[in-house]
């Protein structure tokens, strides 16, 4: 994260950096919490985008942003990536779901959405599984990357969930709701 970072969009509350190609989530981790402060206390989001242009960390930091102005009815484009899944009753531990249970994927949006403000009226999900390196401590996390289109239920709901972040994961790079751009009838 060392290169100058582009600008983001006119508009955007994000700071996007470029990253090395196959940048490990941890190190990702690491270098924002020394530069920000730790997650938990400074209680910024962020989020790893790959592509074949290159690996970007967006990131959102709670001083100065201001999530979108939203009403009742509007649909947004948006993207989440996020740690699904249950408990194991057994350990305690929580397991991902099969990497083909998209079905059991989109129902935690839906329940989530309902939960924070916002009705699924289209999405797509992916399943990436991503290694974390931690020293004495290798593992990996399903993380399931769902776009499409929101319709805003309750904007104070929806505007929270911009800032706090939705499910688990959140210092793995999960859990920041995007919404990207009004959708054009």
């Amino acid at each position: 994260m060392n290169r100058s970072a582009p600008a983001p969009p006119a508009g955007t509350p994000e700071r996007i950096f470029p990253l090395e190609a196959g940048a490990d989530i941890y190190a990702i981790h690491r270098a924002l919490e020394a530069k920000f402060g730790p997650r938990r206390e400074a209680a910024w989001l962020w989020a790893l985008q790959r592509g074949p242009a290159g690996d970007v960390c967006i990131l959102r930091l709670p001083a100065g942003f201001a999530p979108p102005r939203l009403a009742v009815g509007e649909r947004w484009l948006f993207r989440l990536h996020a740690r699904v899944g249950q408990k194991d009753a057994a350990t305690g531990r929580r397991r991902s779901w099969r990497r083909g249970e998209t079905g059991r994927r989109l129902a935690w949006l839906e329940r989530r959405g309902a939960e924070h403000g916002f009705a699924v009226a289209a999405a797509s999900v992916g399943i990436v599984r991503e290694p974390v390196r931690k020293p004495k401590a290798e593992f990996w996390i399903d993380r399931s990357e769902f776009s499409g289109v929101v319709e805003i239920m309750d904007p104070e709901r929806v505007a929270a969930a911009m800032t706090a972040g939705i499910g688990g994961g959140r210092a793995w790079g999960l859990g920041m709701l995007r919404l990207l751009g009004k959708q054009e009838e």
